[in-house]
């Protein structure tokens, strides 16, 4: 099992997020400071990140007993007989990896791809599961740090697949967040993020009287983003009809008009419902929809507003706002597949395949030419097969990787 003193502890985990941050500030205020610079002051920062979780299935299967067991009916139940309240597809139709019972989900993250450090500590924890014989399967996530023309800059903010800066409005816990929350981000008169502990924290039964843990959801979800676009041109062309109807053909504001309409803010983080145009800066948070309560200026089904209704459950259906705050997650999103912000549709999608035994082309190299592919604009993706060799297509179980291959190529 993965040794629990590589586990990061949320005491450590908050320490290293301030002095990361304030290393960004740093980088952020001193623009002379070299490449090379700037990856020495986030290494000093703060070291990788390894997060380790069990499912029910993994509660159950240690016979741990029902006492020391958490007692949410979701978690008992699981993700996939909880498909179609979710409106899920059926498991049937999931990725491979996700159709099996999975036991233990291993989180290993680092602030900067180019420090090069993460590879060795996922190779060596990968070792440790192996060697208990446990089925490894990896997915590799990348936070998109682009600015608004697709290039790459650490101080930007990070980015989903549409181009819009991503996680801005997280519940906030800790004192020195909210802080940051009234000095730097507009303050919190309007709309307070604040969140107390126990929304994200329960206790746990299996660790005494002092032990507390979070229920942890994981989910993989593919953005379409050509669909994304073809909408978003499609709404940009009526706007520009009743703007400016002698000259209907859509501008590249009305485009970015129309992004803000459906997802409630510009690319940059400026709330539509603050203004139609970009440019307030830093994501500001601090708005409400007190004043568009008709949903005139930012719509009901955009993004943030579903997500985050800010007193509109109150104003429809009188639900108390205590109790929408209650309902708040706390979202760390992360993106797989090509880290641009335009995926190139003529580009093939690559899966790369290694073997355990493979002494010809070990898994090592299959792995390190799978992280450099990773900033290409095909999606690409990494598998492993336990104890097969350079010769697996000779073998007896071929059929099994030939069928899993041809069936994630069908994807795209």
């Amino acid at each position: 099992m993965v040794d629990s003193k590589r586990v990061t502890s949320a005491l450590t985990q908050w320490e290293s997020a301030k002095t990361y941050q304030e290393a960004l500030e740093t980088i952020k205020r001193n623009g002379a400071l070299s490449l090379n610079d700037q990856i020495a002051l986030i290494l000093s920062a703060s070291g990788p990140f390894v997060g380790l979780m069990l499912s029910a299935a993994a509660y159950r299967d240690l016979k741990l007993g029902k006492d020391l067991m958490p007692d949410d009916p979701s978690f008992a139940a699981g993700a996939k007989k909880r498909a179609a309240v979710l409106n899920d597809p059926p498991a049937e139709q999931w990725e491979k990896t996700f159709q099996a019972t999975l036991h233990t989900l291993v989180i290993v993250a680092d602030d900067d791809d180019t420090t090069k450090r993460i590879d060795p500590l996922v190779t060596e924890l990968k070792k440790e599961l192996k060697a208990i014989g446990a089925t490894v399967a990896e997915e590799t996530g990348t936070a998109m740090r682009l600015d608004e023309k697709g290039q790459a800059k650490s101080t930007t903010p990070v980015r989903e697949h549409f181009g819009f800066a991503d996680g801005v409005s997280q519940p906030l816990f800790f004192a020195r967040d909210i802080e940051r929350a009234k000095t730097r981000r507009g303050g919190i008169d309007q709309y307070d993020p604040s969140a107390p502990l126990d929304q994200v924290l329960v206790k746990d039964p299996a660790d005494g009287d002092n032990g507390y843990g979070s229920y942890f959801v994981y989910r993989k979800l593919q953005q379409d983003v050509q669909g994304f676009r073809d909408d978003e041109l499609a709404l940009a062309t009526e706007i520009a009809k009743l703007a400016h109807p002698k000259t209907p053909a859509p501008t590249d504001d009305d485009i970015a008009l129309a992004g803000a309409y459906m997802v409630g803010r510009f690319k940059d983080g400026t709330p539509v419902v603050d203004r139609d145009v970009p440019g307030l800066g830093s994501a500001p948070n601090n708005f409400s929809f007190d004043r568009d309560v008709d949903g005139v200026r930012c719509p009901f089904q955009a993004h943030i507003r579903k997500t985050n209704p800010r007193g509109d459950k109150q104003r429809q259906f009188g639900v108390p706002v205590t109790q929408e705050r209650t309902q708040r997650i706390a979202r760390r999103a992360i993106s797989f597949g090509p880290v641009t912000l335009e995926p190139g549709e003529k580009d093939n999608p690559l899966l790369l395949v290694a073997g355990t035994a493979d002494r010809i082309v070990p898994p090592s190299v299959v792995h390190e030419n799978h992280r450099r592919h990773l900033h290409s604009e095909a999606v690409t993706e990494y598998r492993e097969y336990p104890d097969r060799d350079h010769g697996t297509c000779f073998h007896e179980g071929w059929e099994r990787v030939a069928d899993e291959s041809l069936s994630w190529a069908a994807q795209w």
